[in-house]
């Protein structure tokens, strides 16, 4: 796992971790998650940043919002469930969630990252950072997901 002692401000992804309340059994991959192709092209030691972990959270965020839409308003057409899925998970959606949880202080950013940002959070990167975390969070293989039905 990267060491973020040296990096002031960032928080290590086990104190993220415990945080925001979310056990997680591997914090390499909570680490891999965390981290920002900037700062990969910075720091060498680090193996993989999140970005094709941003594409498989893409994939189960859209899956788990037009799930819990389509249980929640059995009444509305396909056009209408679209239009409230793609509100919902938008980037503007996912950064205000990001920042609710503060989850800028556990992103690993590359200098010129940070310098051309000014200060975190950044919203793109928040949002990716959400879509990220959510496909840590899912279970491993060979276990299935609970999808619990809508009161």
């Amino acid at each position: 796992m990267i060491s973020t002692t040296d990096q002031l401000g960032v928080e290590d992804p086990r104190e993220f971790a415990e945080r925001v309340n979310l056990p997680f059994s591997d914090y390499l991959l909570l680490s891999r998650a965390l981290t920002h192709r900037s700062y990969l092209n910075e720091h060498p030691e680090a193996l993989e940043d999140n970005e094709r972990l941003e594409f498989l959270g893409d994939a189960v965020l859209d899956f788990l919002v037009g799930a819990w839409l389509y249980n929640r308003f059995p009444e509305l057409p396909e056009g209408n469930l679209t239009r409230l899925r793609s509100a919902l998970v938008r980037t503007e959606q996912l950064a205000e969630f990001a920042e609710d949880v503060d989850l800028g202080r556990a992103i690993l950013l590359g200098r010129g990252e940070e310098e051309a940002g000014a200060e975190r959070p950044q919203h793109g990167h928040d949002a990716n950072a959400v879509d990220g975390r959510l496909a840590v969070v899912l279970p491993p293989p060979g276990r299935r997901l609970a999808l619990l039905p809508v009161p």
